[in-house]
Protein backbone atom coordinates (compact mmCIF):
# COMPACT_ATOMS: atom_id res chain seq x y z
CA UNK A 1 0.00 0.00 0.00
CA UNK A 2 2.92 2.34 0.80
CA UNK A 3 5.39 1.00 -1.44
CA UNK A 4 4.90 2.83 -4.16
CA UNK A 5 5.03 6.36 -2.33
CA UNK A 6 8.48 4.88 -0.42
CA UNK A 7 9.79 4.13 -4.15
CA UNK A 8 9.19 7.60 -5.03
CA UNK A 9 10.99 9.25 -1.83
CA UNK A 10 14.09 7.43 -2.64
CA UNK A 11 14.21 8.31 -6.36
CA UNK A 12 13.67 11.66 -5.85
CA UNK A 13 16.52 11.35 -2.75
CA UNK A 14 14.00 11.93 0.48
CA UNK A 15 15.37 9.56 2.08
CA UNK A 16 15.03 10.86 5.47
CA UNK A 17 11.26 11.15 4.50
CA UNK A 18 11.36 7.28 2.82
CA UNK A 19 12.75 6.19 6.10
CA UNK A 20 10.02 7.40 8.16
CA UNK A 21 7.15 6.16 6.26
CA UNK A 22 8.70 2.53 6.24
CA UNK A 23 9.38 2.62 10.04
CA UNK A 24 5.90 3.44 10.59
CA UNK A 25 4.24 0.80 7.85
CA UNK A 26 6.88 -2.14 7.11
CA UNK A 27 7.44 -3.33 10.43
CA UNK A 28 5.95 -6.18 11.88
CA UNK A 29 3.35 -5.35 14.63
CA UNK A 30 4.09 -6.22 17.13
CA UNK A 31 7.70 -5.04 16.40
CA UNK A 32 9.61 -8.14 17.99
CA UNK A 33 9.15 -11.56 17.00
CA UNK A 34 8.34 -14.41 20.04
CA UNK A 35 11.94 -15.21 21.54
CA UNK A 36 13.66 -18.75 22.71
CA UNK A 37 13.95 -19.03 26.17
CA UNK A 38 15.83 -20.83 29.20
CA UNK A 39 13.56 -23.64 30.06
CA UNK A 40 14.12 -24.00 33.59
CA UNK A 41 17.25 -24.43 36.33
CA UNK A 42 18.49 -27.38 38.22
CA UNK A 43 19.40 -26.09 41.74
CA UNK A 44 20.77 -29.16 43.79
CA UNK A 45 22.19 -27.87 47.28
CA UNK A 46 24.90 -29.54 49.16
CA UNK A 47 23.67 -29.88 52.70
CA UNK A 48 26.67 -30.26 54.77
CA UNK A 49 29.18 -28.79 52.58
CA UNK A 50 27.84 -25.71 50.84
CA UNK A 51 29.85 -23.45 52.75
CA UNK A 52 33.07 -25.33 52.92
CA UNK A 53 36.06 -24.30 50.46
CA UNK A 54 36.72 -26.66 47.89
CA UNK A 55 40.90 -28.04 47.29
CA UNK A 56 39.66 -29.16 44.00
CA UNK A 57 37.18 -28.51 41.40
CA UNK A 58 37.01 -29.69 37.57
CA UNK A 59 34.69 -29.74 34.93
CA UNK A 60 34.95 -31.15 31.65
CA UNK A 61 32.83 -31.92 28.29
CA UNK A 62 33.76 -35.85 26.62
CA UNK A 63 33.46 -34.59 23.02
CA UNK A 64 33.44 -38.36 21.56
CA UNK A 65 30.14 -39.55 23.96
CA UNK A 66 28.83 -35.94 24.72
CA UNK A 67 29.08 -36.16 28.53
CA UNK A 68 30.56 -33.65 30.60
CA UNK A 69 31.69 -34.17 34.16
CA UNK A 70 32.00 -32.38 37.66
CA UNK A 71 34.88 -33.27 40.22
CA UNK A 72 35.49 -31.63 43.51
CA UNK A 73 36.85 -32.12 47.14
CA UNK A 74 35.41 -30.11 50.06
CA UNK A 75 37.99 -28.61 52.09
CA UNK A 76 38.85 -30.67 55.49
CA UNK A 77 35.33 -33.23 54.41
CA UNK A 78 38.42 -36.42 53.47
CA UNK A 79 35.50 -37.09 49.99
CA UNK A 80 35.18 -36.38 46.90
CA UNK A 81 31.98 -35.58 44.87
CA UNK A 82 31.52 -36.36 40.95
CA UNK A 83 28.46 -35.51 39.27
CA UNK A 84 28.05 -36.84 35.39
CA UNK A 85 25.81 -35.34 32.93
CA UNK A 86 24.50 -36.11 29.61
CA UNK A 87 20.77 -35.89 27.80
CA UNK A 88 20.35 -39.32 25.93
CA UNK A 89 19.64 -39.67 22.29
CA UNK A 90 17.86 -42.38 23.01
CA UNK A 91 15.21 -41.55 25.30
CA UNK A 92 15.90 -37.62 25.54
CA UNK A 93 16.08 -37.21 28.75
CA UNK A 94 18.76 -35.53 30.85
CA UNK A 95 20.47 -38.09 32.72
CA UNK A 96 22.60 -37.06 35.87
CA UNK A 97 24.64 -39.15 38.22
CA UNK A 98 26.06 -37.90 41.56
CA UNK A 99 28.53 -40.14 43.86
CA UNK A 100 30.48 -39.88 46.92
CA UNK A 101 33.34 -41.68 47.45
CA UNK A 102 32.75 -42.14 51.16
CA UNK A 103 29.40 -44.00 51.74
CA UNK A 104 25.88 -42.18 52.97
CA UNK A 105 27.19 -38.64 52.76
CA UNK A 106 25.34 -37.02 50.39
CA UNK A 107 22.12 -34.97 51.77
CA UNK A 108 20.79 -32.95 48.82
CA UNK A 109 18.06 -30.43 48.64
CA UNK A 110 17.08 -30.08 44.81
CA UNK A 111 14.34 -28.07 43.04
CA UNK A 112 13.61 -27.05 39.94
CA UNK A 113 12.90 -23.23 39.23
CA UNK A 114 13.15 -20.47 36.00
CA UNK A 115 15.48 -17.32 37.95
CA UNK A 116 14.03 -18.44 41.41
CA UNK A 117 10.16 -17.16 40.08
CA UNK A 118 9.21 -17.09 36.62
CA UNK A 119 7.72 -20.27 36.75
CA UNK A 120 4.07 -20.71 37.01
CA UNK A 121 4.20 -23.36 40.26
CA UNK A 122 6.63 -26.26 41.56
CA UNK A 123 4.30 -29.43 42.89
CA UNK A 124 5.18 -32.72 44.12
CA UNK A 125 4.34 -35.47 41.56
CA UNK A 126 5.28 -37.99 44.18
CA UNK A 127 7.83 -39.38 47.05
CA UNK A 128 10.48 -38.88 44.45
CA UNK A 129 9.43 -36.73 42.11
CA UNK A 130 8.32 -33.37 41.29
CA UNK A 131 7.04 -31.14 38.46
CA UNK A 132 7.52 -27.54 37.53
CA UNK A 133 5.01 -25.71 34.99
CA UNK A 134 5.03 -22.51 33.33
CA UNK A 135 4.25 -20.57 30.09
CA UNK A 136 6.95 -18.54 28.04
CA UNK A 137 5.85 -15.30 26.71
CA UNK A 138 2.12 -13.72 27.33
CA UNK A 139 -1.10 -15.05 27.45
CA UNK A 140 -0.97 -17.16 23.67
CA UNK A 141 2.75 -18.04 25.05
CA UNK A 142 4.16 -21.75 24.84
CA UNK A 143 3.09 -23.81 27.83
CA UNK A 144 5.38 -26.16 29.34
CA UNK A 145 6.33 -28.73 32.11
CA UNK A 146 9.56 -30.01 33.53
CA UNK A 147 9.39 -33.39 35.40
CA UNK A 148 12.96 -34.16 37.93
CA UNK A 149 12.82 -37.77 39.61
CA UNK A 150 15.13 -38.90 41.88
CA UNK A 151 16.38 -42.10 42.16
CA UNK A 152 19.04 -43.25 45.15
CA UNK A 153 20.97 -46.63 45.73
CA UNK A 154 20.86 -45.53 49.48
CA UNK A 155 19.92 -43.31 51.90
CA UNK A 156 16.53 -41.98 51.89
CA UNK A 157 14.63 -39.68 49.46
CA UNK A 158 11.34 -37.76 49.70
CA UNK A 159 9.43 -34.73 48.89
CA UNK A 160 8.55 -31.78 51.16
CA UNK A 161 7.01 -28.57 49.53
CA UNK A 162 8.68 -28.40 46.18
CA UNK A 163 12.43 -29.93 47.19
CA UNK A 164 13.22 -33.85 46.60
CA UNK A 165 14.72 -34.26 50.20
CA UNK A 166 17.62 -36.52 50.04
CA UNK A 167 19.78 -38.14 53.29
CA UNK A 168 22.55 -40.26 53.91
CA UNK A 169 23.04 -41.72 50.19
CA UNK A 170 25.88 -42.74 48.62
CA UNK A 171 24.58 -42.91 44.70
CA UNK A 172 22.15 -40.59 43.53
CA UNK A 173 20.45 -40.27 39.80
CA UNK A 174 18.29 -37.88 38.78
CA UNK A 175 15.87 -37.72 35.05
CA UNK A 176 14.65 -34.81 34.00
CA UNK A 177 12.40 -34.73 30.98
CA UNK A 178 10.47 -31.76 29.59
CA UNK A 179 7.68 -31.70 27.56
CA UNK A 180 5.76 -28.46 25.42
CA UNK A 181 2.53 -27.70 23.71
CA UNK A 182 4.15 -26.60 20.74
CA UNK A 183 3.87 -29.89 19.11
CA UNK A 184 0.09 -30.63 21.01
CA UNK A 185 -1.20 -31.08 24.19
CA UNK A 186 0.85 -31.83 27.06
CA UNK A 187 0.91 -35.52 28.53
CA UNK A 188 2.98 -36.31 31.24
CA UNK A 189 1.17 -39.21 32.16
CA UNK A 190 3.77 -41.98 31.20
CA UNK A 191 6.35 -40.38 32.86
CA UNK A 192 6.26 -41.91 35.34
CA UNK A 193 6.39 -45.33 33.88
CA UNK A 194 9.21 -44.34 31.88
CA UNK A 195 11.09 -43.14 34.58
CA UNK A 196 10.58 -46.00 36.71
CA UNK A 197 12.07 -48.44 34.17
CA UNK A 198 14.94 -46.46 33.55
CA UNK A 199 18.85 -47.77 34.01
CA UNK A 200 21.21 -44.84 34.24
CA UNK A 201 24.12 -47.20 32.69
CA UNK A 202 22.00 -48.43 30.31
CA UNK A 203 20.58 -45.64 28.94
CA UNK A 204 24.34 -43.83 28.86
CA UNK A 205 25.40 -46.78 26.62
CA UNK A 206 22.79 -46.26 24.22
CA UNK A 207 23.06 -42.62 24.23
CA UNK A 208 26.87 -43.09 23.36
CA UNK A 209 25.79 -45.54 20.79
CA UNK A 210 23.66 -42.81 19.22
CA UNK A 211 25.93 -39.75 19.80
CA UNK A 212 28.60 -41.34 17.59
CA UNK A 213 26.93 -42.93 15.00
CA UNK A 214 27.07 -39.56 13.83
CA UNK A 215 29.92 -38.29 15.46
CA UNK A 216 32.51 -40.71 14.19
CA UNK A 217 31.73 -40.47 10.76
CA UNK A 218 34.66 -37.81 10.29
CA UNK A 219 37.96 -37.23 11.78
CA UNK A 220 40.45 -34.64 11.47
CA UNK A 221 43.79 -34.59 12.92
CA UNK A 222 46.52 -32.15 13.30
CA UNK A 223 49.65 -32.91 15.28
CA UNK A 224 49.87 -31.81 18.89
CA UNK A 225 51.59 -32.79 22.07
CA UNK A 226 49.70 -35.52 23.88
CA UNK A 227 50.04 -32.78 27.20
CA UNK A 228 47.78 -30.66 26.15
CA UNK A 229 45.08 -33.08 27.12
CA UNK A 230 45.81 -32.22 30.65
CA UNK A 231 45.85 -28.77 30.20
CA UNK A 232 42.59 -26.75 31.37
CA UNK A 233 41.06 -25.12 28.39
CA UNK A 234 41.73 -21.28 29.43
CA UNK A 235 44.91 -21.71 30.21
CA UNK A 236 45.34 -23.17 26.49
CA UNK A 237 43.54 -19.86 25.46
CA UNK A 238 45.96 -17.47 27.01
CA UNK A 239 48.55 -19.02 24.50
CA UNK A 240 46.34 -19.70 21.56
CA UNK A 241 49.92 -19.72 19.18
CA UNK A 242 51.43 -22.24 21.34
CA UNK A 243 48.99 -25.04 21.07
CA UNK A 244 47.69 -23.46 17.87
CA UNK A 245 47.11 -27.22 16.09
CA UNK A 246 45.47 -28.75 19.61
CA UNK A 247 42.68 -26.03 19.73
CA UNK A 248 41.88 -25.85 15.97
CA UNK A 249 41.19 -29.72 16.54
CA UNK A 250 39.09 -29.19 19.54
CA UNK A 251 37.18 -26.44 17.73
CA UNK A 252 36.12 -28.61 15.06
CA UNK A 253 34.95 -31.40 16.70
CA UNK A 254 33.66 -28.91 19.17
CA UNK A 255 31.28 -27.40 16.53
CA UNK A 256 30.30 -30.93 15.07
CA UNK A 257 29.61 -31.82 18.75
CA UNK A 258 27.18 -28.36 18.96
CA UNK A 259 25.28 -29.04 15.74
CA UNK A 260 24.74 -32.54 16.34
CA UNK A 261 22.77 -32.12 20.01
CA UNK A 262 21.11 -29.17 19.01
CA UNK A 263 19.29 -30.43 15.99
CA UNK A 264 18.42 -33.37 15.23
CA UNK A 265 14.93 -34.77 12.64
CA UNK A 266 11.49 -34.32 14.22
CA UNK A 267 12.69 -31.34 16.40
CA UNK A 268 13.63 -27.04 15.91
CA UNK A 269 16.81 -26.31 13.96
CA UNK A 270 20.21 -24.28 15.36
CA UNK A 271 19.25 -20.78 16.42
CA UNK A 272 21.63 -18.25 17.52
CA UNK A 273 22.66 -19.26 21.59
CA UNK A 274 21.37 -22.91 20.89
CA UNK A 275 19.80 -24.96 23.32
CA UNK A 276 22.13 -23.98 25.49
CA UNK A 277 20.28 -20.67 26.17
CA UNK A 278 20.75 -19.72 29.81
CA UNK A 279 18.52 -16.29 29.86
CA UNK A 280 15.14 -15.19 30.24
CA UNK A 281 15.67 -12.19 27.83
CA UNK A 282 18.62 -13.32 25.79
CA UNK A 283 20.42 -11.31 23.52
CA UNK A 284 18.77 -10.53 19.93
CA UNK A 285 15.65 -13.00 21.45
CA UNK A 286 17.89 -15.94 20.68
CA UNK A 287 16.30 -16.63 17.16
CA UNK A 288 17.00 -17.23 13.70
CA UNK A 289 19.25 -14.75 12.07
CA UNK A 290 18.48 -15.84 8.29
CA UNK A 291 20.92 -13.31 6.83
CA UNK A 292 23.75 -15.04 7.81
CA UNK A 293 23.87 -16.91 11.24
CA UNK A 294 21.52 -19.85 10.61
CA UNK A 295 23.37 -20.70 7.59
CA UNK A 296 26.87 -20.68 9.43
CA UNK A 297 25.53 -22.77 11.75
CA UNK A 298 24.97 -25.15 8.88
CA UNK A 299 28.12 -24.88 7.12
CA UNK A 300 29.85 -28.25 7.93
CA UNK A 301 26.48 -30.27 7.42
CA UNK A 302 27.55 -31.91 4.05
CA UNK A 303 31.58 -31.45 4.67
CA UNK A 304 30.83 -33.54 8.05
CA UNK A 305 28.46 -36.15 6.76
CA UNK A 306 25.61 -34.94 9.15
CA UNK A 307 22.78 -34.98 6.58
CA UNK A 308 19.73 -35.81 8.89
CA UNK A 309 20.70 -32.91 11.07
CA UNK A 310 19.39 -30.46 8.28
CA UNK A 311 16.02 -32.11 8.67
CA UNK A 312 14.42 -29.04 11.02
CA UNK A 313 16.16 -26.54 8.89
CA UNK A 314 14.08 -27.69 5.92
CA UNK A 315 10.89 -28.12 8.44
CA UNK A 316 11.28 -24.34 9.17
CA UNK A 317 11.49 -23.25 5.66
CA UNK A 318 8.36 -25.13 4.83
CA UNK A 319 6.67 -23.18 8.22
CA UNK A 320 7.87 -20.23 6.71
CA UNK A 321 6.26 -20.64 3.62
CA UNK A 322 2.70 -19.74 3.60
CA UNK A 323 3.46 -16.68 6.02
CA UNK A 324 6.42 -15.45 3.61
CA UNK A 325 3.65 -15.92 0.63
CA UNK A 326 1.40 -13.44 2.29
CA UNK A 327 4.78 -11.23 2.87
CA UNK A 328 5.66 -11.04 -0.08
CA UNK A 329 1.84 -10.22 -1.68
CA UNK A 330 0.92 -7.91 0.95
CA UNK A 331 4.47 -5.85 1.39
CA UNK A 332 5.56 -6.11 -2.56
CA UNK A 333 3.08 -6.90 -4.67
CA UNK A 334 4.97 -10.12 -5.56
CA UNK A 335 4.46 -13.78 -6.07
CA UNK A 336 6.40 -16.61 -4.57
CA UNK A 337 7.62 -16.18 -0.54
CA UNK A 338 9.90 -13.81 1.22
CA UNK A 339 11.47 -13.60 4.62
CA UNK A 340 13.41 -10.71 5.83
CA UNK A 341 16.64 -11.05 9.12
CA UNK A 342 15.07 -12.82 11.18
CA UNK A 343 12.34 -16.10 11.70
CA UNK A 344 11.14 -17.93 15.03
CA UNK A 345 9.93 -21.20 15.38
CA UNK A 346 6.41 -20.32 14.20
CA UNK A 347 7.98 -19.23 11.04
CA UNK A 348 6.91 -15.55 10.78
CA UNK A 349 8.61 -13.26 7.51
CA UNK A 350 8.28 -9.93 8.43
CA UNK A 351 10.97 -7.32 8.98
CA UNK A 352 11.14 -7.10 13.20
CA UNK A 353 12.45 -4.86 15.58
CA UNK A 354 12.84 -1.79 13.29
CA UNK A 355 16.21 -3.56 12.13
CA UNK A 356 16.01 -0.41 8.91
CA UNK A 357 18.12 -3.07 6.99
CA UNK A 358 16.00 -5.52 7.04
CA UNK A 359 13.26 -4.02 5.16
CA UNK A 360 15.22 -1.96 2.47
Amino acid sequence: MHLKKIREYLLDGEIQKAEELIKLTMFATPRDQSHYELLGELYIEHIDIQSCALSLYERELDLDTAISNVVFEPNSCNLQIKREYFTSFNKNILCCRIVSSVQNTLNLNINLGRNKRFNDEVSKLDSSTILMSASAGGRKGVQFKVVCHSKVTDGEVSVLGETIVIRNATEVFLYLKSMTDYWGNIDISSLQGEFSSIDYFTEKDEHVKKYQEQFNRVDFKLDYSKDCLSIPTNLLLENTKKYSNYLTNLLFHYGRYLLISSSQPNGLPANLQGIWCDELNPIWGSKYTININTQMNYWMVGPCDLPEVEYPLFDMLERMREPGRLTAKKMYGARGFTAHHNTDGFGDTAPQSHAMGAAI
